[in-house]
């Protein structure tokens, strides 16, 4: 099968969805194609400056994914976006399917070749969007989203065989903004590569791995990271510290969105068992985590919520608001942290009870196992989405 992805932002060598699918569509069989922008710039995901490079590129990822990389033609405050003419490159892959990432101005193209073309093109689309992270006004909610993405989306809707929020508030997102029934929507949540986890599990050396990151082999370690942005909160992790015993120590890994947020982390830890890494790329991530005791998130979604749980980690999260992760606590795994109780001491107590109760302790990580060989594998949830 020939899969195609149309998406704004792709990086092969990070912990992403995009990326990790198409690892795991070609680990079974099928050929893999990216139609995507020149960003690679995680932190200008969403607000990416201008992109000078004016010209189309096309090379293999680190997969084995054939990645086409579109100059915009259409880029309206980063909000509004599509590709020039797909056609002549839909013509000549002849996809099997199309994996659109959220909503994309380059449906209309897709739709027209699979009417014209292809009538047995099947065409999904997963969903990222949520209360928590969009929608923050009345002009985003009511004019963006209720108007020109919903107005445009309609046109095409019968056409998209399914469509995949990555979380339930993304359910009910699309059910209440843009009035699509629940029964075209199934739930995909952000997954891990077991197979590459199991693979860097097998070739590593815990304590190794500790004297690599600086980390000591014999302290509990507590695992937090990714892009260091404000509503992170990873200050209040570091707070936490002062409330934990001497042989806790904290590891921070990413890096920070600004130097000025970047100096004040670094302020925060004086006088505390607290070190950074920097930014980790895939491989690294996950054999920080493998070399760790516990995982913590203060605030907002990550894809690293699901990272932890795959490295066999108890996590404990906080719920900031509209980005409730019960959904990935099937086995008493994961620990929510409602918004009310998001700061050092609730912190620190939880993360105190789960290390100073061994039983629990090691029920957790049994728990985060069973969570991913039964939801979380990425090559159960790519074969999720080629059986229709």
């Amino acid at each position: 099968m020939k899969i195609l992805f149309i998406v704004d932002f792709y990086d092969d060598g990070q912990l992403y969805q995009e990326p990790l699918l198409a690892k795991k569509y070609i680990d079974l069989g099928h050929e893999v194609f990216v139609f995507t922008s020149h960003n690679t710039d995680v932190f200008k995901y969403i607000d990416e400056e201008k992109i000078e490079n004016k010209q189309l590129k096309i090379y293999r990822g680190k997969n084995g994914e054939k990645i086409y990389r579109f100059p915009y033609r259409i880029n309206l405050l980063n909000r509004i976006k599509s590709f020039p003419n797909l056609t002549e490159h839909l013509k000549s892959i002849s996809p099997d399917l199309v994996f659109f990432h959220d909503i994309s101005f380059n449906m209309h193209e897709v739709v027209n070749w699979k009417k014209k073309y292809k009538p047995n093109l099947k065409i999904i689309m997963d969903y990222h969007a949520d209360y928590s992270n969009s929608g923050k006004n009345w002009l985003s909610i009511n004019i963006l989203h209720k108007v020109i993405r919903k107005g445009y989306f309609h046109k095409f809707l019968k056409h998209i065989d399914k469509i995949y929020p990555i979380v339930p508030e993304g359910i009910r997102f699309l059910k209440e903004v843009y009035s699509i029934p629940e029964k075209n929507m199934e739930l995909l949540p952000l997954g891990v590569d077991l197979a590459k986890i199991n693979e860097i599990k097998d070739k590593t050396d815990r304590k190794m791995s500790r004297q690599k990151f600086g980390l000591s082999a014999n302290k509990i370690i507590i695992a937090t990271g990714g892009k260091l942005t404000e509503i992170k909160r990873t200050d209040i992790a570091i707070r936490m510290m002062e409330k934990l015993p001497s042989n806790f120590h904290l590891v921070v890994f990413g890096k920070a969105f600004t130097d000025e947020f970047g100096a004040y982390l670094q302020k925060l830890t004086e006088g505390k068992n607290v070190s950074f890494t920097g930014w980790l790329n895939l491989e690294e991530t996950i054999e920080l985590l493998l070399c760790s005791d516990i995982a913590v998130y203060p605030a907002s979604q990550s894809v690293l919520w699901q990272q932890s749980i795959g490295c066999g980690l108890p996590v404990v999260a906080g719920d900031s608001g509209g980005q409730d992760m019960e959904y990935l606590n099937r086995h008493n795994n994961l620990v929510k942290v409602n918004v009310e109780n998001i700061n050092p001491e609730y912190f620190a107590k939880t993360v105190w009870g789960i290390i100073n109760d061994q039983e629990r302790f090691v029920l957790m990580k049994e728990g985060a196992k069973k969570t991913v060989e039964e939801f979380l594998d990425y090559k159960i949830l790519a074969l999720k989405t080629i059986a229709l």
